[in-house]
């Protein structure tokens, strides 16, 4: 930036930041010599902090500070050549031919206002021309800007519009008295709390409209979302951020929000640290919040306070600026993880103006254009009237936009008021623009070739008006609070001049040379592991899945594992989800001392919080069951009438009110458990500090020692488990007796041949505390880091939460895969590849030939097979297909039909018996039951259920209403009635799935048979459909009754229709819909083609709990709804052997 210059006075109260000038870079190497091992200044004071009106920080670093720390920094200089400034993407790109191959799904997370949105729209829009599923997360506010781009919106929660007004009214990045005592932090903390699971939730949420499963395989974020790089470790893929901002510490110019003034010979160093002090500023306000959700919500370990401020400057995470380099070029001393690509513009859009806006335009010389954008001003009126009057005295006509805070005047011939216009449009037609310094309006001013006047509010808007000022296509910005009429005046005066439209011009033909949409997206894909990512099987698909064995790992995609799955090949059991980038956080230490003393401080923090708990859990335990039992609210399936949704409110509220009915000795029960639980915790966080943090740290700290004076430190791998922990403590341990003993000759011969006698000396004492430090290290960490692999194995093991939600997620895609996709993979050489895939992909669930008896070479044909009898085999090695011996295969069919003969005479008992108790219910009863028939055909409940009129519905409900409230006013309440009422809900909720479908009458017959069976059905409907209910390869091959079409679960339908014929199909219509069976039944609390609006009932999992296997979304929707009851999560396995 040698070229950036300023030319003007310091007229201003505030003098404009130093930074962004021209400043050559010095070494005190040069000009000044101190004592080997003395700072120059010991007694030096710590700079001081203090919070402007700007939405930024003063940062004065004294003399003996900065010279002390100029003395630290001097053997480390920048480095020139690790990128080169002038070009966007040297280093990173693997060339201009590079092509990314993969089609992924990626979630972008962006924070902010308009401006901060609209370029992350352009760069979604071009990442979905290479064929990735792009989904933006943002503000709700922004969902039409989002969705009219063509892309997938996700609302993270929220309210842009009370951030901007806040930050207005509060700019300084410190909070002042007035807005605590005012609770707008206690506001904002919570806001952030709700922006941090809104992320989350956007990295593995169904799509919110159409529901279609997702899941992120990479993650673009702005750094104001804060949740990125904690997403990207609990999912373990790559992570990329992108700003508008420099956000990365360089010694050119200081942090945007820092004003510094630095007294020390260097001003770079002083650059270089005012991005550290801006980071550990706003790591205190939100750190804590980002460390609760770390363990609530991903159940990853918290992040000590010396990591979390540079955390992407760490992990050394890829980062890309949208700005041009014709503006500020890349910095000498950013590394190759960091590109700067240009500014991000929108593709040209077709726009017809209004006739008002036209006409203004044609009827004179160009206007100005002034507006603010997102920023919510609380004088309107004055800033009004100063606008107003400096184009009066400058005579020049003006576009004023209203903007979020409705700025509009009164009408004058001059001043023309629009709502929203596009930038690209509107400054091609105007003379300058005035605004407020977002870096997209900038951008589209400098682009178009137009003079610009900042009025900055906050945070980067003074940096992008000194930048304008620097290249002298502006005059010098002016801070709001000391906007003015003169000052304007003059500064509109300052841009009409030609020189100043002349450099506004250059710029913009350098800018309009540029494609920093395109470069972003380039640099993106080069800095994605590639290799990492690809599916062994299917290179040209994404991993998500591994399989290992031993050493040996294999990748498989979504759409192998769902092939090899069909084919039988695999089980979902034998596969675990693929990280593609996993990110390991560890706490950095520089010598023993500090390391030992703060574990031994953190141990006993964590030992005393843990111990208050013993006495203050168990009162928060009781607030929390009261306020369970506050909860009256139920989502019901919405009715078309009033009548009906009356009558299930009704009952939905009074099953809730029993549902949480606390009794006092589970109460007291609940408050022991949480005192008991806090005891756990006050000794496991001290035998965690014991055994594992304080030897850890002493193993860190002395293997750092040899830094201090030049030594090489080797890097150990990750310790994820006990594993990798014995590996690392072994390694470890080779190697520090190794140096340990042999540093003392090569550091006393090395010294002896640079300085002679004194260079002995000083190697020998070299070599000593080498021989100290490395063996000390080495024979600790022997305990050290199995203690710490130990640990997290079982902290693994005991947080499966977020891990569960991601598998779930993972397979919901795996089963609503897109069939036409899935179609058009060669099924047999996908299984051959498999067979004969060096890593062992063959043996997979033993279904080789020597266990199985499955043939491991070619599979018998390209399409599915599949028996009824599959999911009777309790073990692999059961099931006969493939068998070519008779007398085994004869043997494996035998007792397959025993146990199916077994099954159905057990089923049959359970039918007699529950009807005999159905029986013996009813005549016990004196008042009259809402009883239906149960039919002994399908096409019977059809025809019972349209034959039910709005008329009959309302007597029934009538009459059942009666009946309860006679029961409650007797005090003897039944919970069954709201599963009376859900029942007749979920025989609607299927019927309504039918007319989806677009099934009638016939397709209800006994011999009926699904219409995705017609080799003449045009497959394109299917696209029309939900995605929950378009039908699998499966539903597709095999013959099947419509009826198992309708539940909108991929897996639970082919698991009925691989067992076809092993089971009454109107016992399960009846366990599903009848009203007379207690504890029975499927439950739909609201859109019936929506997989997490169904519930099944324990009864039900327990009878049928091989039709929900492998559907974790029902099983995921059905917790949610219980809990959302007060009742406990169910688990399928131990129901499954409860039955």
């Amino acid at each position: 930036m040698a070229d950036l210059t300023h030319s003007r006075s310091n007229d201003e109260n505030r003098d404009p930041p130093p930074p962004y000038e021209s400043i050559p870079v010095r070494h005190l190497g040069d000009h000044q010599t101190t004592t080997c091992g003395e700072l120059l200044c010991p007694t030096a004071a710590v700079p001081e902090l203090q919070s402007t009106n700007d939405g930024r920080v003063d940062v004065r670093v004294g003399s003996r500070f900065s010279r002390n720390l100029e003395y630290l920094l001097i053997d480390q200089p920048h480095d020139s050549s690790s990128s080169a400034p002038d070009l966007p993407l040297q280093s990173s790109t693997t060339g201009p031919g590079f092509e990314f191959d993969l089609n992924i799904n990626i979630v972008i997370q962006v924070v902010g206002s308009r401006g901060d949105v609209q370029p992350f729209v352009a760069l979604g829009s071009e990442l979905r021309k290479h064929g990735h599923r792009v989904r933006l997360a943002t503000h709700a506010i922004f969902e039409s800007l989002v969705t009219d781009a063509g892309l997938e919106f996700f609302s993270i929660g929220g309210d842009p519009v009370e951030l901007m007004s806040y930050m207005v009214r509060h700019p300084g990045l410190i909070p002042s008295m007035e807005s605590l005592r005012a609770g707008d932090i206690q506001k904002k903390r919570a806001s952030i709390t709700e922006i941090l699971n809104g992320c989350w939730r956007s990295c593995l949420e169904p799509d919110q409209r159409n529901k279609v499963p997702f899941v992120a395989d990479a993650i673009i974020a702005n750094p104001p979302s804060f949740a990125h790089i904690h997403c990207a470790q609990a999912l373990g893929v790559p992570v990329h951020l992108m700003f508008t901002m420099p956000w990365t510490g360089t010694r050119s110019f200081p942090h945007p929000l820092a004003n510094l003034k630095y007294d020390g010979a260097d001003p770079s160093i002083g650059n270089l640290i005012s991005y550290h002090f801006v980071e550990w500023l706003t790591w205190q306000g939100l750190g804590d919040l980002i460390n609760v959700w770390r363990k609530d919500v991903l159940d990853l370990d918290c992040i000590p306070a010396t990591e979390g401020p540079n955390l992407a400057e760490t992990l050394q995470v890829p980062f890309t600026y949208c700005w041009s380099s014709a503006l500020i070029p890349k910095p000498q001393d950013w590394g190759s993880h960091i590109d700067v690509c240009g500014f991000f513009f929108r593709e040209s859009i077709v726009y017809e103006p209004p006739t008002e806006l036209e006409t203004f335009l044609r009827s004179g010389p160009p206007p100005i254009y002034i507006g603010f954008g997102s920023i919510v001003l609380d004088d309107t009126e004055q800033t009004l009237n100063i606008l107003m009057d400096a184009t009066e005295r400058t005579g020049v006509r003006a576009i004023i936009a209203k903007g979020w805070c409705q700025m509009q005047g009164a009408q004058s011939p001059n001043i023309h008021y629009i709502d929203d216009c596009p930038h690209e449009w509107l400054f091609e037609r105007v003379a300058a623009v005035v605004h407020h310094g977002g870096a997209g309006t900038t951008a589209c001013g400098l682009r178009n070739g137009k003079p610009t006047v900042i009025i900055p509010f906050f945070g980067d808007q003074p940096f992008w008006g000194s930048m304008v000022e620097a290249t002298g296509a502006g005059p010098k910005p002016i801070p709001y609070k000391t906007l003015t009429t003169e000052n304007l005046t003059h500064a509109i005066e300052f841009c009409l001049e030609p020189s100043t439209a002349a450099v506004a011009q250059s710029i913009g033909n350098k800018i309009n040379q540029e494609n920093g949409v395109r470069a972003a997206v380039d640099s993106f894909h080069a800095h994605l592991p590639r290799r990492d990512m690809a599916c062994d099987l299917i290179p040209g698909e994404p991993a998500v899945w591994k399989f290992k064995k031993g050493r040996r790992t294999v990748k498989i995609s979504k759409i192998a594992a769902f092939t090899l799955r069909d084919q039988g090949r695999l089980h979902e059991k034998h596969l675990k989800r693929y990280q593609t980038k996993p990110l390991s956080i560890e706490v950095r230490r520089w010598e023993p001392v500090t390391a030992i003393s703060s574990a031994t401080l953190s141990t006993v923090a964590g030992m005393a919080d843990a111990g208050a708990g013993i006495f203050t859990d168990p009162y928060r335990e009781y607030q929390r069951l009261q306020r369970a039992t506050e909860i009256t609210g139920v989502s019901s399936t919405a009715a078309d009438d009033s009548c009906e949704t009356a009558v299930y409110s009704d009952a939905a509220s009074a099953a809730t009110t029993a549902n949480a009915a606390l009794s006092d000795s589970r109460l007291a029960k609940q408050m022991a458990l949480a005192s008991a639980i806090s005891l756990v915790k006050f000794l496991a966080r001290s035998s965690r500090g014991a055994f594992v943090e304080i030897p850890l740290a002493a193993t860190e700290g002395m293997r750092a020692v040899p830094r201090f004076y030049g030594d090489k430190v080797h890097k150990n791998a990750p310790v994820q488990d006990w594993r990798s922990g014995m590996t690392v403590a072994w390694s470890g341990f080779t190697h520090g007796l190794y140096e340990g003993f042999t540093d003392i000759f090569v550091h006393t011969y090395r010294g002896k041949k640079k300085r002679g006698a004194l260079g002995v000396a000083g190697g020998l004492s070299k070599g000593l505390v080498s021989l100290a430090v490395k063996t000390g290290s080495a024979t600790i960490g022997l305990v050290a880091y199995p203690n710490q692999g130990i640990y997290r194995s079982l902290r693994t093991a005991m947080h499966k939460g977020a891990g569960e939600r991601i598998d779930e997620a993972r397979w919901a895609e795996v089963w609503l895969l897109d069939t036409e996709r899935a179609a058009r993979v060669d099924v047999a050489a996908l299984c051959s590849r498999s067979a004969a895939h060096p890593k062992g992909i063959r043996n997979i669930a033993g279904m080789d030939g020597s266990s199985s008896g499955m043939s491991s070479t070619e599979p018998q044909s390209g399409k599915l097979h599949h028996t009824r009898l599959q999911l009777l085999c309790h073990q692999p090695d059961e099931d006969w297909t493939g068998v070519t011996d008779r007398a085994a295969r004869k043997k494996l069919q035998n007792r397959l039909n025993q146990r199916a003969q077994r099954a159905r005479n057990s089923r049959r008992e359970q039918e007699q018996a529950a009807l005999r108790k159905a029986a013996a219910d009813r005549r016990d009863h004196r008042k009259p039951v809402l009883i239906l028939p149960r039919p002994e055909k399908i096409s019977e409940w059809v025809q019972i259920s349209r034959s039910t009129t709005f008329p009959m519905a309302v007597a029934m409900m009538t009459s059942f209403h009666a009946m309860a409230y006679e029961r409650y006013h007797n005090a003897n309440p039944c919970l069954d009635h709201l599963l009376t009422l859900s029942k007749l809900n979920i025989l609607r909720a299927i019927l309504d799935n039918s007319k989806i479908l677009g099934l009638n009458d016939q397709d209800m017959e006994d011999d009926a048979l699904s219409s995705f069976n017609n080799p003449t059905r045009d497959i394109s409907k299917n696209q029309d459909l939900p995605m929950s209910l378009r039908p699998t390869l499966m539903q597709r091959d095999v013959p099947h009754h419509p009826w198992l079409d309708c539940f909108p679960f991929p897996r639970m339908r082919e698991n009925l229709i691989k067992a076809d014929g092993s089971f009454n199909d109107c016992t399960l219509c009846g366990d599903i819909m009848d009203p007379g069976m207690e504890d029975a039944g499927m439950l739909v609390w609201g859109d019936p083609w929506l997989p997490q609006n169904w519930e099944v009932s324990e009864a039900f999992l327990r009878k049928w709990f091989w039709v929900v296997q492998g559907s974790p979304e029902l099983l995921g929707s059905t917790n949610y709804w219980r809990m959302r009851r007060g009742l406990k999560r169910v688990n399928l396995k131990r129901l499954s052997q409860d039955s």
